[in-house]
């Protein structure tokens, strides 16, 4: 990725990239991070090298997630509820 960056000059952005890996007890935990890399010159313009940047977007994430099964578990009961109410019809 950062070859790519360097070689073409493109800055790079990646949303919500996985790394799964270990806390202070061993236990294995997943991480979500954006990402943003972005080519470096130097004062005389030549190509210097790849930058890059994390933001750790974990809760954002987690967030999400709980909140699309929430909808998903309404979404299901009001289903039931008008199909209950349609067969006292």
């Amino acid at each position: 990725l950062r070859d790519d960056v360097f070689r073409t000059g493109r800055p790079v952005e990646k949303t919500e990239v996985k790394h799964v890996g270990r806390d202070e007890h061993g236990q294995e935990i997943e991480r979500y991070f954006n990402m943003l890399y972005l080519l470096v010159h130097d004062a005389a313009g030549r190509k210097y090298g790849v930058v890059s940047y994390a933001t750790e977007v974990t809760e954002l994430v987690k967030s999400r997630k709980s909140l699309q099964v929430s909808e998903e578990s309404f979404r299901v009961l009001a289903q039931r509820a008008f199909a209950a109410e349609q067969k006292l019809r």
